[in-house]
């Protein structure tokens, strides 16, 4: 299952941004928190977007022990793994997780 790459506008000039997630001004609570979390309590959690992760499943209860699971796995072996487009399986692979 892929997500649909989506781009949001700005709401201040309309111009479309770069990015599949809005501001962060415009994340709700759990977003924000889950956000933080993955940015500062998983050191091991080997992701480019850890926005991306936390806006598209921050409302999700298991992304944060998906995170502790990631983290624990790349430990102790994924961090052998040196092709970039593993990276690329990071949200099928949560989806089938959860």
């Amino acid at each position: 299952m892929k997500r649909p790459i989506l781009r949001y506008f700005d709401k201040d000039d309309e111009t479309k941004g770069g990015l599949p997630f809005p501001r962060y001004e415009e994340w709700n609570s759990k977003q924000q928190q889950v956000l933080y979390a993955l940015q500062h309590f998983f050191h091991n959690f080997v992701v480019h977007h850890y926005s991306y992760i936390a806006y598209h499943y921050g409302e999700c209860n298991e992304v944060i022990r998906f995170a502790r699971f990631f983290s624990d796995f790349w430990e102790s072996s994924g961090k052998f793994i040196n092709e970039s487009s593993n990276f690329d399986v990071i949200d099928e692979k949560f989806i089938e997780w959860v």
